[in-house]
């Protein structure tokens, strides 16, 4: 007899069948809807295993948005490591980051900002949920700041204010494209590209 904490042969284990169903919930119901019966039913386990693995309902909800945000990410940190880690100069930085920033503001990633957006929004009235969230967001920062400081080191990035504050600057601009997004009369996407590209530049040119 399999027990409730061991995974099934080629199954995943109950934990992430409870968090990939609510994750699958959260991108396209809010969080206040989420029934943990409902959720429990979907992921095939007894319902008594989310307050197991999770402590709460609240518990289960913070966990599944970590993952959304993490996973809206990840790609953004992956392609500003390359651009970062790969430059020479000021010139091919900025080019680099004209490219992840271009691939960024694509309309078609609006669905993952707002997936973002929401799952920050959870943290609202949830002190769980905001420790959570909080916690990962600040190791996203870090990982860019990471990168930002190594480019300092090698003289391409100029600027002397902390690699964390540039690294926070910078994720809030790409979370703050969801204002782009929902405006119903945007303004052209090369434009804002150029206007981006125009203020990093002189933050990361400026001694």
């Amino acid at each position: 007899m399999v027990s409730d904490d061991a995974p099934e042969s080629g199954r995943p284990d109950r934990r992430e069948l409870l968090l990939r169903a609510t994750v699958r919930h959260l991108d396209t119901e809010s969080a206040e809807s989420l029934r943990v019966g409902a959720i429990a039913e979907e992921a095939d386990v007894a319902v008594g295993l989310i307050n197991h693995y999770f402590g709460s309902r609240d518990g289960l909800i913070s966990a599944a948005q970590q993952r959304r945000i993490v996973g809206a990410t990840q790609q953004d940190i992956a392609g500003s490591h390359d651009a970062l880690a790969g430059a020479a100069d000021l010139d091919e930085l900025m080019e680099g980051i004209r490219g992840v920033a271009r691939h960024t503001i694509d309309r078609r990633r609006a669905e993952i900002r707002l997936s973002r957006f929401s799952a920050i929004a959870t943290a609202h009235g949830r002190p769980e949920a905001r420790g959570v969230i909080g916690g990962t967001l600040s190791e996203l920062i870090d990982a860019m700041a990471d990168l930002i400081a190594d480019a300092q080191a090698r003289g391409i990035v100029k600027s002397q204010r902390s690699a964390r504050g540039l690294a926070t600057f910078i994720q809030a601009y790409s979370l703050g494209l969801l204002v782009h997004d929902l405006d119903p009369t945007p303004s052209d996407d090369e434009e804002l590209l150029d206007i981006a590209m125009d203020a990093i530049r002189a933050i990361f040119s400026r001694g």
